[in-house]
C-alpha cells in the first residue's frame, strides 16, 4: 500500500516528490492536474493555496476529489475529460502531468504536451512524470525513448531532469516491480 499522509483533516497517498519539488519554485498561482486520479497533488497543492483544476475521466474519482477538497475547506474546479482530447480553457501557473502520458498514442502525447506547453503562462512550470523504454514494451501504449521528454522541453529551461529506476512497487497490472521513468520541471521562457 502507498504512503498516506495527512494535510489537514484528510488523508491522502502521498504525492510525488517532484510535487513537493514545484514548492521550490512556485508558492502561489493555478494549477491544472492533468489525470487527476483520486487527487492526491490537486489536493496537496490546494492546501499549499494554489488554484487548482483537476481534469479526471473517471466521474467516481472526481466525485473523491471533490468529497475531501469540501473536508479540508478547499475549492478545486474539477473537469469530468479524458486528458488526449482535453483543451483547457485558460493559461495556468503549473500544468503537472503524472504518470499519465505514457498511457496515450505517440501522436496523442505530442500534442498534449504542445497543448501543455501552450496553455502554460510566461514563466509558469511543466511537471512531467513518464514512463521510459527502460520498462518492457507493451508496459504501456507510450514509452519515452532516452532524453525525448527534455528534447520536447528544448525551448523551456529545464529546471529538474532525471531518468532512473522508481522505488520497487506492487503492480497490480502484472509488470515489473521496478518501472523506469523521466521526470522534468521545466519554465517556460
Amino acid at each position: 500500500m502507498k504512503k498516506q499522509i495527512r494535510i489537514g483533516n484528510i488523508e491522502i497517498v502521498e504525492p510525488r516528490q517532484i510535487v513537493y519539488d514545484v514548492l521550490k519554485y512556485q508558492n502561489t498561482g493555478s494549477v491544472l492536474d492533468f489525470g487527476a486520479g483520486f487527487g492526491r497533488h490537486a489536493l496537496f497543492l490546494a492546501s499549499k493555496g494554489f488554484r487548482v483544476t483537476a481534469v479526471e475521466k473517471d466521474a467516481e474519482k472526481l466525485k473523491v476529489i471533490q468529497e475531501k477538497a469540501h473536508t479540508l475547506g478547499v475549492a478545486i474546479r474539477t473537469v469530468q475529460a479524458d486528458v488526449a482530447d482535453f483543451v483547457p480553457d485558460e493559461k495556468y501557473d503549473v500544468v503537472l502531468a503524472t504518470q499519465i502520458l505514457h498511457f496515450l498514442t505517440e501522436d496523442k502525447v505530442k500534442t498534449v504536451i504542445r497543448r501543455i506547453q501552450e496553455r502554460t503562462k510566461q514563466g509558469g512550470l511543466n511537471v512531467v512524470v513518464a514512463y521510459t523504454d527502460e520498462n518492457p514494451a507493451g508496459l504501456r501504449p507510450y514509452l519515452f525513448r532516452k532524453g525525448e521528454l527534455e528534447g520536447a522541453y528544448r525551448d523551456w529551461q529545464i529546471l529538474q531532469y532525471e531518468e532512473s529506476a522508481g522505488p520497487p512497487m506492487n503492480p497490480k497490472d502484472g509488470g515489473p516491480s521496478v518501472r523506469y521513468s523521466a521526470r522534468l520541471i521545466a519554465k517556460k521562457n
